[in-house]
């Protein structure tokens, strides 16, 4: 099992017309059956968004937290278009 647990997430910043880019600083908390404090591991991520015109996500029956996150995305119509490493200079041009 794993716990996301977020430190800082940055304000929106623009990176083109209906494109904006969010920092996360945040770590992975990796459990064992024997390990109650968990193992931390960086999760320090640059996440890109951008808006599209349609609603795309649809829930499961059973969904789980991201499920959720992702599906008040694609009720604002906004998306998730990549993901890279915090210190990755071309992130916005993948």
């Amino acid at each position: 099992e794993n716990v996301l647990v977020l430190q800082t997430i940055s304000q929106p910043t623009k990176i083109g017309d209906g494109k904006w880019k969010v920092e996360i600083f945040a770590n992975s908390l990796m459990f064992q059956s024997s390990d109650r404090l968990g193992k931390p591991i960086p999760f320090n991520k640059q996440i890109l968004v951008r808006v599209i015109n349609r609603q795309t996500t649809l829930l499961p029956n059973a969904p789980l937290p991201l499920h959720l996150a992702v599906n008040r995305l694609g009720e604002a119509k906004l998306e998730i278009y990549n993901i890279c490493e915090i210190k990755d200079k071309n992130c916005s041009e993948n």
